[in-house]
């Protein structure tokens, strides 16, 4: 629900700058974020890559195989990051789930019951030594096959072209009218002042850190600063973001539902004025699978 309208796939290619960096995977979620929450798209059908689901199952499975392999257990599936919501029942319980957390999956509930050693080696095995070269980023890696070579020789050529197309949907008249929608809904619903869909979790953010004297415009959230909430501030705020989240997610609904059918019309015809080079970067993508 939140950032860009690239498709998933290309936002997957866009992660090995990231990976072959040496910047750290984010420890949470074995499975990549969808882009803005939406369902597959042309381009993913031509490229083969499935719908968002079945490339986060994919990727799980592979995790497992992995932690298997390594001696850990890690059962595949229903990990919910905070920031997503699923569902207006979702919203309505946990909101983005941050000051209302989600019920701990079993991996959770095993990893707690760990010694301090257990934990140690099992994190090891997830997140590599140096927190880039372990299960969940090899998982990553293999499902968007983002090496090197595809990002240079294949994907390179078809960037620019790419991020006119993201320009395009978005600045099309049927999705500026529905953000003009958005903006309106939330505001009768009493959060004029959020930036986009799902602005409202970057506000409970903002109103976490006030309230735990943190400004997390200038350094990271981490959840441990919600043991600092004073019980009268954790109760305010568990209202404000199930409250914010409900109104976040049903206004963006018709917002989406103007970017799938945007986005159809736009990556159909980019399909047929790029093929070429798409083909090229399909060819890559399934080389090794």
């Amino acid at each position: 629900m939140r950032g860009r309208l690239l498709t998933a796939w290309a936002v997957g290619l866009a992660m090995l700058a990231f990976v072959s960096s040496g910047c750290g995977a984010a420890q949470g979620a074995a499975s990549p974020p969808g882009a803005v929450g939406l369902d597959g798209s042309p381009l993913d059908d031509y490229l083969g890559q499935g719908s968002p689901e079945a490339r986060a199952a994919a990727t799980e499975e592979r995790v497992a195989a992995c932690m298997a392999d390594a001696g850990q257990a890690y059962v595949p599936g229903g990990y919910v990051a905070p920031g997503e919501v699923p569902s207006l029942a979702d919203a309505r319980t946990y909101g983005y789930g941050l000051t209302t957390p989600r019920p701990p999956g079993p991996n959770r509930v095993s990893y707690e019951a760990m010694s301090r050693e257990q934990r140690a080696a099992w994190d090891e095995a997830m997140y590599g030594p140096d927190g880039v070269r372990g299960c969940a980023a090899k998982a990553q890696t293999h499902e968007w096959r983002t090496s090197a070579v595809i990002a240079a020789d294949v994907f390179q050529p078809l960037r620019d072209r790419l991020a006119a197309l993201d320009d395009r949907i978005a600045g099309d008249a049927r999705t500026r009218s529905t953000m003009g929608t958005w903006r309106t809904c939330v505001a009768e619903a009493g959060y004029p002042g959020l930036t986009g869909p799902g602005g409202g979790f970057d506000e409970v953010v903002r109103l976490i850190g006030a309230s735990v004297g943190r400004d997390f415009d200038t350094e990271p959230f981490d959840s441990r600063y919600l043991a600092e909430l004073a019980p009268i501030d954790r109760e305010r705020l568990q209202r404000f973001e199930r409250s914010v989240a409900v109104a976040d997610y049903t206004c963006t609904q018709p917002w989406e539902a103007a970017v799938r059918t945007v986005r159809a019309e736009q990556e159909t015809a980019f399909i047929g004025d790029s093929r070429a080079d798409l083909d090229r970067l399909r060819a890559a993508l399934h080389a090794e699978r």
